[in-house]
């Protein structure tokens, strides 16, 4: 039994300290070193985390315990942080932990198992690690470890397995798993599965195929219908279809594009290099690679981008790493040199680089000495968010005995809870709304907690600060009808027009109403199909 023992752990013991790995194995270790120096939690990650409390205590999958409404746009991320939260009971630091496991996972897979060559792996995670956009959302508390991690696997199976059904199979389950993490992200994983359908023999066996290993998404959406009413989180009904014309949300999505070349330049840098490199090589398994990352570039563009610097664009940019690490470039000593270099120096010339971040990172000093957070957003909205919040929501930041996040934010949801209020209006609801408790209802003036508000058009009335115009993207307000707040205090339809009156009540019927209640049902069939 020892010689057995002592074949298995020597060989893991050469595989990782030998002369060509130990570099790579101290790449991966500093990544984890800047990832837990920069770990911190966002406002919107807490939105979800609401529900996941509320699931856990009993309330089932809601946001305001009274009504269905599925917030969250990461189905699959929000059910991995429940499985933690259910065990732990604690949000903040179980959040931080899984997002760093899963973060240095997708790496660590990157590192040891996709990469072509030891040096590509290396200058491949020097890339992640100088990118602002992946570091900085390499935690955060939303779903972008996971998808990170679930792009590692399906490309590892995609470009080390041969064209078969199994393979299919495999790729069609991880996919889908994707995009249940993210709807959005179906534009990275389809093009290499419909490529991998159309080198099968018979299609029709091919598509059953698909269809079997898409099935987890598939009743994901079933009961999204059946439990929400809807197949889409009420996000999308928020935000994706305001009355803003189609050219200015394409003008605001350049903005996003230009916001990252100033603030982080490596990121987009690297991602047009892939496709460059793609273009020349003419690989043709990396040319639906390419082909998922061009589709998610004009999606970005085309909604508008976001008013997260950087967020959209992580997942591209460890795509774009994973091409560039496996295409057949054959590198001499001094052009690795040249690149290493490079990749360095275009980093550090980001706005705030992460790898130089440290516990007063985001912060400035006010006149009476006081530590503040500083808020860095462009003209256009687009914000550093982890700047903003490193402050109050940065690891680094924690101390022993303190509630975190220590944001207002979260004291005033916490004050919430003593006063006599049903109903209560407010704007960035994340910390507020998750600290209130499940007892307060929120009203959401952006709409992404509000079924009704999220279908009715952006009010002209308020002037964004920040852009000077009546919206900022991400952040669409609303105006409140007349008669609506004593309608969810009552308990009785109070709205003056009629038109929103009879909007109201079908929505009551399906987020309170019996799930299987026959008229129920009708009014989501009628709700889905325009009617």
């Amino acid at each position: 039994m020892q010689s057995v023992k002592r074949n298995i752990r020597v060989p893991m013991s050469k595989f990782l300290f030998s002369g060509s790995n130990i570099f790579v194995v101290s790449a991966v270790f500093i990544f984890i070193l800047v990832v837990f120096r920069t770990a911190w939690i966002s406002d919107d990650a807490y939105i979800t985390f609401r529900t996941i409390d509320n699931w856990v205590h009993g309330y089932g999958l809601t946001w305001n315990v009274y009504e269905r409404v599925q917030v969250y746009t990461h189905p699959l991320w929000m059910l991995l942080i429940s499985g933690f939260y259910f065990v732990t009971r604690e949000m903040y630091y179980t959040t931080i932990f899984a997002s760093i496991v899963v973060s240095s996972s997708a790496v660590a897979l990157f590192a040891f198992g996709i990469a072509r060559t030891k040096i590509l792996a290396c200058l491949g995670i020097l890339l992640l690690l100088f990118s602002k956009a992946f570091i900085d959302y390499s935690t955060s508390g939303l779903e972008n470890p996971l998808t990170h991690l679930i792009l590692g696997v399906f490309f590892y199976v995609y470009l080390r397995s041969e064209s078969s059904y199994k393979s299919l199979l495999l790729l069609s389950v991880i996919g889908g798993l994707g995009i249940l993490n993210r709807l959005d992200t179906s534009l990275l994983f389809m093009p290499v599965i419909l490529h991998s359908l159309f080198l099968m023999h018979s299609k029709l066996k091919a598509i059953l195929v698909i269809a079997l290993g898409l099935l987890p998404l598939f009743m994901w959406e079933m009961f999204s219908v059946v439990y929400y009413g809807f197949p889409m989180p009420n996000t999308a009904y928020a935000k994706l279809d305001v009355g803003i014309s189609r050219i200015d949300l394409i003008q605001q999505g350049s903005y996003y594009f230009w916001n990252s070349i100033k603030w982080d330049p490596l990121t987009l840098l690297t991602i047009f290099i892939s496709l460059a490199i793609v273009f020349v090589t003419k690989d043709l398994r990396h040319r639906y690679v390419s082909l998922g990352v061009l589709f998610y570039l004009i999606y970005i563009l085309v909604i508008g981008g976001d008013f997260m610097s950087g967020r959209f664009f992580s997942g591209l940019l460890f795509m774009a790493v994973i091409i560039l690490s496996t295409s057949r470039i054959h590198l001499t000593r001094n052009q690795t040199l040249a690149g290493a270099i490079g990749i360095v120096l275009i980093g550090s010339i980001s706005l705030n680089p992460p790898i130089l971040s440290g516990a007063e990172y985001g912060t400035e000093k006010t006149d009476d000495g006081k530590t503040v957070s500083h808020l860095v957003v462009d003209n256009h909205g687009i914000a550093d968010e982890r700047s903003f919040y490193y402050n109050s929501s940065g690891l680094l930041n924690a101390k022993k005995g303190q509630k975190m996040p220590d944001s207002p934010m979260a004291e005033y949801g916490r004050l919430q809870q003593l006063k006599d209020r049903p109903a209560v209006t407010w704007s960035n609801i994340g910390f507020f709304g998750f600290f209130a408790g499940p007892e307060v209802y929120v009203i959401d003036r952006y709409a992404i907690g509000n079924p009704m508000l999220a279908r009715l058009p952006i009010t002209t009335q308020f002037i964004n600060p920040i852009t000077g115009t009546h919206w900022r993207i991400g952040h669409f307000p609303r105006e409140l009808p007349d008669g609506y707040i004593e309608s969810l205090e009552s308990g009785e339809n109070k709205i003056n027009d009629q038109e929103i009156s009879e909007l109201y009540d079908r929505l009551q019927l399906i987020t309170r109403g019996n799930l299987l209640d026959p008229d129920r049902l009708k009014a989501i069939w009628m709700m889905n199909t325009g009617r």
